[in-house]
C-alpha cells in the first residue's frame, strides 16, 4: 500500500507592484523632414485589473524619419523624393521559463526573445504635374519605389536573420471622365414605347444615361523582391556545446507584374479586369531532378531569362446597379476567377502524357464563377409613394 500526499500551503500574498511607461516624441521640420520616437517599457508584474500577470518584462523602441531630398535641390524640377527610414528594437525578459515555474535568472546562457528590424525606402513621383506634351500623361502618373531592410529575431529555440531588397514601378490613371450624350436613335427608341412603359423609372434612367468612353481606372505595376533568410533551431533553451544548431537557409527572388482595367461606360454599369503574374528568378541549379525540371520550364523575354512563372491569377467582374430615385435599388453582379500555381520545390513530378513523356512540375489550377442579385427597398419612400397614390 502506497499513500502519496501533496500538500500546498499559502504562506502569503504577493504584493509586488507592477509598472509600465511610454514616452513619445515627434518633430516636424516644415516640408523637409519628420522625426518620430516612441519607447515603451513594462515590468513582469504589470497588468490590468482584469488580467493575469504575464511575468514578462517587455521593452519596445521605435524610431522613424522621413526626409524630402527634393527640398535640398530646389524642388528637383517638380519631383518628390521622400526617403523613409525606420528602426524597431524589442526584447523580452521572462521571469520564468515558458510553461514552467523555473526562474529564468537561474539558467545561464538562456536565449531571451528579441527582435530588431531596419528598413530604408525611397520613392520618386511627380509633385507638380507636367502641363502639355506627349510626356505629361506618362510622368504625371508614374511612381518608382525602392527599399532595403534587414531583421533579426530570437526566441528560446530559434535564431533567424533576414535581408530584403525591393524595387517597383507603378503607373496608374483614373478619375471621372466627361460624360457624353446617347445617339438620337437611342432616344427615339424609348420615346416610341407606350407611355405606361416609357414613364417607368427604370427605363427613364436608361434613356437619360450618359456614356463615358475613357477608362475609369487603369493600372500597370511591376515589382522585384529579393530576400535571404537563415534560421537556426535548437533543442534546448540555453546555449550548449552538445546542442548543435540545425540551420536552414532560404532565398526568394520574385518578379511580380499586375495590371487592372476598369470601365464605367454608364453610371449603372461597371466592368473590371485584373491580371497578376509572379515569376521565380531563383536559379535552383541541377543538383536534383526537380531543380533540372524547373530550369527546363523557365522562359525568356527578348533574350533575357524571365524565370519560372509560379502564379497567375485572372479576375473579371461585371456590376449593374442602376441609380433609381424611387424606393427600389436593384443590383446584379457576375464574377469569374482563374488561378494557376506551380511549385519549383514540389516533391512529386508528373509526366507529359504517359510514363514515356517528359517530366514537368505539377500545376494546380482553380476556376470559379459566381452570379448574384439583390434588391434593396426603401420602406419610408415606398410607404410615402403608396400613401400619395392612394390619396
Amino acid at each position: 500500500l502506497e499513500v502519496w500526499v501533496d500538500d500546498i500551503r499559502l504562506a502569503g500574498v504577493v504584493g509586488t507592484p507592477g509598472y509600465a511607461g511610454q514616452v513619445g516624441a515627434q518633430a516636424n521640420f516644415g516640408d523637409v523632414a519628420q522625426l518620430r520616437l516612441n519607447f515603451t517599457k513594462r515590468d513582469p508584474n504589470f497588468r490590468q485589473l482584469t488580467e493575469a500577470a504575464t511575468y514578462l518584462a517587455d521593452e519596445q523602441l521605435e524610431m522613424s524619419a522621413t526626409v524630402r531630398l527634393d527640398q535640398f535641390f530646389g524642388g528637383a524640377a517638380g519631383w518628390a523624393v521622400p526617403v523613409t527610414a525606420t528602426y524597431t528594437n524589442g526584447r523580452t525578459d521572462p521571469q520564468f521559463l515558458t510553461r514552467s515555474d523555473l526562474r529564468a535568472s537561474d539558467i545561464a546562457g538562456l536565449r531571451k526573445p528579441a527582435q530588431r528590424a531596419t528598413n530604408v525606402s525611397v520613392a520618386l513621383r511627380r509633385a507638380e504635374p507636367v502641363a502639355g506634351g506627349w510626356l505629361a500623361p506618362i510622368v504625371n502618373n508614374l511612381a518608382v519605389t525602392a527599399g532595403v531592410g534587414g531583421a533579426n529575431t530570437r526566441s528560446e529555440f530559434q535564431v533567424a536573420d533576414q535581408s530584403r531588397l525591393s524595387a517597383g514601378v507603378d503607373y496608374a490613371i483614373g478619375g471621372e471622365s466627361p460624360a457624353g450624350l446617347m445617339p438620337a436613335w437611342w432616344m427615339r427608341t424609348f420615346d416610341a414605347l407606350p407611355d405606361w412603359l416609357a414613364g417607368s423609372e427604370m427605363l427613364q434612367a436608361l434613356r437619360n444615361a450618359k456614356p463615358r468612353l475613357q477608362p475609369a481606372a487603369f493600372r500597370v505595376s511591376g515589382n522585384y523582391a529579393s530576400a535571404d533568410e537563415s534560421r537556426s533551431s535548437f533543442l534546448t533553451v540555453a546555449g550548449s556545446a552538445r546542442d548543435t544548431a540545425r540551420r536552414v537557409d532560404g532565398r526568394q527572388n520574385l518578379w511580380r507584374n499586375a495590371t487592372s482595367l476598369e470601365l464605367k461606360p454608364f453610371d449603372a454599369f461597371t466592368a473590371r479586369w485584373e491580371l497578376a503574374s509572379t515569376r521565380d528568378l531563383v536559379n535552383y541549379g541541377d543538383s536534383t531532378q526537380t531543380a533540372r525540371v524547373a530550369a527546363a520550364e523557365r522562359s525568356s523575354l527578348l533574350g533575357v531569362d524571365a524565370g519560372l512563372e509560379r502564379e497567375r491569377a485572372l479576375t473579371t467582374s461585371y456590376t449593374f446597379a442602376p441609380q433609381l430615385e424611387g424606393w427600389m435599388r436593384p443590383r446584379a453582379e457576375m464574377t469569374s476567377s482563374y488561378g494557376h500555381l506551380r511549385d519549383p520545390n514540389a516533391r512529386v513530378l508528373l509526366y507529359e502524357g504517359d510514363t514515356a513523356g517528359a517530366l514537368r512540375l505539377p500545376r494546380r489550377v482553380s476556376a470559379a464563377q459566381s452570379m448574384s442579385g439583390a434588391v434593396a427597398f426603401d420602406v419610408a419612400r415606398m410607404a410615402h409613394a403608396w400613401t400619395t397614390d392612394s390619396g
